[in-house]
Parts: C-alpha cells; structure tokens; sequence
C-alpha cells in the first residue's frame, strides 16, 4: 500500500472488521531537511522523513488508541489487535466518542520543497 488513503482506509476497515464499533484513523508525514555545519565547513546535507499513523477504536464506551511509525499490513494488523485489547481492557465512559465522518482532505504547510542553493549559501555565510 503506497497510497495514503488507501493506508488509512484500510485502517479503519480493519478496526471495524476487528469488532469496534467506532474508528478513526490519524496518518502523518513530515519531511524535514537539514544542512549542519562543523567548524566552519559544511558537513552534512540530509532529508529525514518520518511517518507516524495513530489508530483509535471504540467498544461499548471503551476507547483503545495506539500510535505507530510503520505502515505496512502486517505493523497494522498487530496495531488493530492492540487497540481492540486496549479498548477492552479499560473502563468505559460515555464521553467517549469518535466525530462523523468528514470529507478527507490533505493539508500541507509552507514550501512544497527546500531551496538548498539558498541554505548552503546562507550556511556558508554564517
């Protein structure tokens, strides 16, 4: 599964398939680039990216969630089967309640990309 909403669709299908009776499904992706300098000599240019995917069911007033950083299958099925433990384990309570479904969106914040000419002169000057 590449497709982002095809990770989170299948994430709430399979919170369901396991027998909560409410689901959601909160996946991230940051992307961060660094450019380091050791000495007065740039030393490192490096792009992290990080994937977090938070799961959370509902079970007769019963709330489970788990947070992971893998998104293939097998990472949430084991995820899925925690929530669903988590949720039976805990005590219920009637303010526990998951929003209706909402149009997906996707939501991105500032450049779309780095201009690494610019941090390496602007590294470079400093």
């Amino acid at each position: 599964m590449k497709d982002r909403r095809d990770i989170a669709g299948y994430c709430v299908e399979a919170l369901q398939k396991a027998g909560l009776h409410k689901s959601e499904c909160v996946l991230h992706d940051t992307g961060k680039d660094e450019l380091n300098v050791d000495s007065g000599e740039i030393s490192l240019l490096r792009t992290t990216d990080n994937t977090s995917l938070t799961l959370t069911g509902i079970l007769d007033d019963k709330k489970g969630t788990i947070s992971i950083n893998k998104i293939d299958r097998e990472s949430i099925d084991e995820a899925v089967s925690k929530v669903l433990e988590l949720a039976e384990s805990s005590e219920a309570d009637s303010a526990n309640d998951i929003a209706e479904a909402q149009s997906a969106a996707a939501f991105e914040k500032g450049p779309g990309a780095p201009d690494l000419d610019l941090m390496y002169s602007r590294m470079k000057d400093f």
